[in-house]
């Protein structure tokens, strides 16, 4: 009966934040001094804070025990549809979020009832419909293609062992930029993804995969150089990793 109870409790209070952050995004629209997604993604931030810790490790378990969280999130990211007056940093946040939410979801309704669960097979599954379209994971990406900004690929997550952490916060149009460089930062100096020598750089297939979005490889490498803590010769030799479709451990 006390289990019902907390239950019930749970459920109020989870219609309640939805309700209060809805009145809140809408005061947002009427008010252009504010950011708007700094209320839309609200629900997504105390996920990923509670769920999530700094270093990357998701307690699946715990956050499969209170997926309404993420259902409550999409339903309410659902009532204000991307248009062409939003900045491009609003569409990147907003795409992002719904992409690491979506992925999310699926691993969590996975985790009891499919062991065998492939992310890669995930990917190209209608996840999300936002008007009259039904988008996958795939159709997201393309759509985060078009903003020619490789930073992206390493905040984005599909549960695999090779995938970038996820982030432990929301991200967020007005500090987007700064999310981006620290998560590239992080993730090219995580040698459990990458091993970066002088002389030598094993990369992750990741950046085989984005390798056009450079003009040439000089470009390339200045931009490993960026964010590498490595010292890095101008001509290094460059080889790719195999890319582990494997779900992570949890």
């Amino acid at each position: 009966m006390f289990w019902e109870f907390q239950m019930n409790f749970y459920k109020v209070n989870i219609k309640i934040i939805f309700l209060c952050l809805l009145f809140s995004i809408q005061d947002s629209y009427s008010n252009t001094n504010k950011p708007i997604d700094k209320n839309i993604h609200a629900l997504w931030d105390i996920q990923l804070k509670k769920y999530v810790s700094k270093n990357g490790i998701i307690n699946y378990k715990s956050w499969a025990n209170n997926i309404e969280e993420i259902n409550s999130y999409l339903k309410l990211i659902k009532k204000f549809e991307p248009n062409s007056n939003w900045s491009k940093h609003e569409l990147m946040s907003y795409w992002i979020n719904v992409y690491n939410s979506l992925s999310t979801l699926q691993v969590i309704k996975n985790l009891s009832t499919n062991r065998n669960f492939k992310v890669i097979k995930n990917r190209k599954i209608a996840l999300f419909k936002l008007g009259k379209t039904n988008y996958s994971l795939v159709q997201i990406e393309n759509i985060l293609k078009k903003f020619r900004d490789p930073r992206i690929y390493f905040v984005i997550n599909c549960h695999a062992k090779s995938s970038p952490n996820l982030l432990n916060f929301a991200l967020r149009s007005y500090e987007i930029d700064n999310q981006l460089d620290a998560a590239t930062k992080l993730f090219i100096n995580d040698n459990s993804k990458n091993k970066l020598r002088k002389n030598q750089l094993e990369l992750s297939k990741i950046f085989k995969w984005i390798s056009n979005y450079f003009s040439d490889k000089k470009e390339f490498i200045k931009f490993i150089k960026k964010y590498s803590t490595t010292k890095i010769n101008e001509q290094p030799k460059i080889t790719f990793l195999k890319f582990n479709w494997e779900l992570r451990n949890y």
